[in-house]
């Protein structure tokens, strides 16, 4: 990034809300979830390979990971229980799809942001993107789901 580009960066962060501001330091203990999220030990590794989440060790060597990455954990666990197994070959590789294509989609908005908004002031910058950024989650859910429902449609 530029020196103009994180100069608005800072503002626009300076003006966005608790949750969107920067991540939570706090962390959680990994193993005593492992069992009950249906997660792996390795899996946390390789998720932290791939940037999915972030880990920490503490001083006694345990390892942690960023209260926000739990979601990722629990997740995990759920597509495990709906029959996604290791067995029959699913892996947190098979995350690294989304993550990927999330990352180019964010590359893109950024660059769209810079463009089209760095004229405006950033407080209604940040305005914009609070109340964006639900509706942006929406489509790509509901949209993400009508091409599912088209592709069995096209069967019949």
């Amino acid at each position: 990034l530029g020196a103009e580009h994180r100069e608005l960066l800072l503002e626009l962060r300076s003006k966005l809300s608790g949750d969107l501001k920067e991540r939570a330091g706090a962390t959680v203990e990994v193993e005593p979830l492992l069992e009950q999220l249906g997660v792996e030990p390795g899996e946390i590794d390789r998720m932290a390979e791939l940037g999915l989440i972030g880990v920490v060790r503490d001083e006694e060597g345990r390892v942690r990971i960023l209260k926000d990455d739990l979601w990722l954990l629990e997740l995990w666990g759920q597509i495990r229980e709906a029959g996604f197994t290791r067995e029959l070959g699913f892996t947190v590789e098979d995350l690294e799809l989304y993550g990927g294509l999330v990352s180019e989609l964010f590359r893109e908005e950024r660059r769209i942001l810079f463009e089209r908004l760095a004229g405006l002031p950033t407080t209604r910058v940040a305005e914009m993107v609070e109340r964006v950024l639900p509706l942006v989650h929406t489509f790509l859910a509901h949209y993400h789901a009508a091409q599912v429902r088209n592709y069995f449609a096209a069967m019949e």
